[in-house]
C-alpha cells in the first residue's frame, strides 16, 4: 500500500477512536449528572443549581420541584438538596477531567493508536 494512503488510513482510524472516546465520555458525564431524590430523578444543571440557590437565599426551606419526568416532587430540605446536587456536579466534572488527563497522558505526540 502507498505510504500516503497508509498514513491517511491510520489517521482516519485514530480519529474514529478519538470520536468514540469523546462520545463515551460525554455519555458518562450525562449519566453522572443524574441525581435521585426520594424517588425522583433530577438532571443537575447550572440552571437547577441557580434556582435552588436563589430559593435558599429567599429563606425557602421546602419547595415543590418538577423532576425530569415532569412529576412534582417535594424537596423538604432545600439546603441539603443543594449540597447534594453541588457535589454531584463537582464529581461529574472532576471525573471527566481525570479521564481527559489520562487520555492525554497515554497519547504521545506523533503516535497513532
Amino acid at each position: 500500500m502507498d505510504e500516503r494512503l497508509e498514513k491517511a488510513l491510520n489517521f482516519s482510524n485514530h480519529m474514529v477512536t478519538v470520536n468514540n472516546h469523546k462520545r463515551l465520555l460525554k455519555e458518562k458525564y450525562q449519566e453522572d449528572l443524574l441525581y435521585f431524590y426520594k424517588g425522583s430523578q433530577f438532571t443537575v444543571t447550572r440552571e437547577l443549581m441557580t434556582f435552588v440557590f436563589n430559593l435558599i437565599n429567599l429563606s425557602q426551606n421546602d419547595v415543590v420541584l418538577t423532576d425530569d419526568n415532569d412529576i412534582p416532587a417535594l424537596v423538604d430540605n432545600l439546603t441539603e438538596f443543594y449540597d447534594d446536587i453541588f457535589w454531584c456536579l463537582l464529581y461529574s466534572i472532576k471525573h471527566v477531567l481525570y479521564k481527559v488527563w489520562r487520555a492525554k497522558e497515554k497519547s504521545q505526540p506523533g503516535e497513532v493508536d
